[in-house]
């Protein structure tokens, strides 16, 4: 089977389908060249160019698998959102093609067309896949990305459909696949022919923000950060944010949005380039200084505070240069999206000597991307190349290995 992959990044749809599929080696397309680096390293090949320069491979070796996780910068609500401007011309484009002989030219056509109208042209890159679909007319199909994107999912179904496909589209919380983070993505499904195409079948239980103790019947609880890392349930982990509202983390004397933060015993929250700035604030007991302990699952919890902070495990913590400052955070919950930036890991008396800053005041550790990575379920040892940023930046693109496992594995099945 000849699988490639557009736009393949590092590697995680990679390991997916290594996983899935044994006997099977994704051939990846990618512009970036430490994403490259790092996919060959790990024993993915990888052709380093422009996907609209590279379709001599279509040409050269066919393809019976096909991935695609175009540029979602467009579409991101972290991003411009510029794309989302786009969507009305990209929908009509794709839905444009639904004709049973639509061929390769008539996607490029539609491409050159809406180049002239973008205002993110990023974003007519989500029709690169369909050149490749008409082209090679592969058995399997899979696309996968924010969940802004699902519309212009859907709209490819309706082609794909026309052109005789079996397809399914949806959103998947990753969580409900193992994955140690609630990452919610669109993904379309296909197979050519008539089958009865259906998602993966859930392993893990979806994490519930607003009630964190109830778990989907039948399945696995959700895997938290702590059970992926190594952390103390009760670490503090996120992006300190000026507090907006009455429900606050205080750090260094300064209120933080509690909602920003999750506890080690909860999954993380999406990993993203962002992550590189995310902080794990540890507990310190026994006062302050170099042997300060660490609280362990057998001790008692700290102390539960009600009214103004309702809800919210307090405890006290020193910073090098002597000053006290309170820790509040969530008891437990998985961590939140993996996007790009590496975490830090505590603040703490000793800081400052460990990683060699000269501040008195000291955000913590550096979380490595090797870590980043576990939250996205890729194996401790990936080798991720480049700088540091270009590392967390290729673990916050990257498709969790774990749902691409779950997604290939639904896929190929279905009879």
């Amino acid at each position: 089977m000849m699988c490639i992959e557009l736009f393949a990044g590092p590697g995680g749809m990679s390991e997916g389908i290594r996983r899935a599929l044994p006997d099977v080696t994704a051939l990846g397309l990618e512009w970036d060249e430490c994403a490259c680096q790092t996919a060959v390293a790990a024993g993915h090949p990888r052709i380093r160019g422009d996907v609209r320069l590279l379709r001599w491979v279509a040409r050269l070796f066919g393809c019976h698998y096909l991935h695609a996780s175009p540029p979602c910068q467009g579409f991101s609500i972290a991003g411009s959102g510029l794309g989302r401007l786009d969507a009305d011309n990209l929908l009509a484009a794709i839905r444009g093609l639904a004709f049973s002989h639509a061929g390769p030219a008539d996607v490029e056509a539609a491409m050159d067309q809406l180049d002239l109208l973008a205002h993110d042209h990023r974003s007519v890159l989500t029709l690169e896949p369909l050149w490749w679909i008409a082209e090679c007319r592969p058995e399997y199909v899979t696309l996968e990305q924010v969940p802004g994107v699902l519309p212009i999912w859907e709209a490819y179904a309706e082609t794909l459909r026309a052109w005789g496909y079996s397809v399914w589209t949806g959103t998947l919380n990753s969580e409900q696949y193992g994955v140690p983070q609630t990452r919610r993505r669109a993904v379309l499904m296909a197979r050519l022919g008539e089958y009865n195409v259906q998602p993966p079948v859930p392993t893990h239980s979806r994490y519930y923000s607003r009630d964190r103790v109830r778990l989907d019947a039948g399945v696995l609880p959700w895997v938290s950060m702590a059970e992926a890392l190594g952390w103390n349930d009760d670490d503090l982990i996120g992006f300190p944010r000026r507090a907006d509202d009455s429900d606050v983390v205080e750090l260094g004397g300064a209120e933080y949005r509690a909602r920003d933060f999750r506890s080690g015993d909860q999954p993380a929250q999406v990993v993203t380039e962002k992550t590189r700035s995310w902080q794990r604030h540890v507990e310190l007991i026994n006062g302050t200084g170099a042997n300060a302990a660490r609280r362990s699952a057998e001790d008692p919890a700290p102390v539960v505070h009600f009214g103004a902070r309702k809800n919210k495990v307090v405890w006290n913590v020193n910073n090098q240069s002597g000053n006290d400052y309170d820790i509040i955070g969530q008891a437990s919950t998985p961590a939140t999206v993996v996007a790009c930036r590496s975490l830090v890991a505590f603040r703490g008396a000793t800081a400052n000597r460990t990683n060699g800053s000269t501040k008195a005041r000291n955000d913590g550790f550096m979380v490595t991307a090797q870590e980043a990575g576990i939250l996205q379920s890729f194996p401790a040892s990936y080798p991720w190349q480049g700088t540091k940023t270009k590392q967390h930046e290729q673990v916050g693109n990257a498709v969790p290995p774990r749902l691409a496992q779950a997604i290939v594995e639904a896929l190929v099945s279905w009879q």
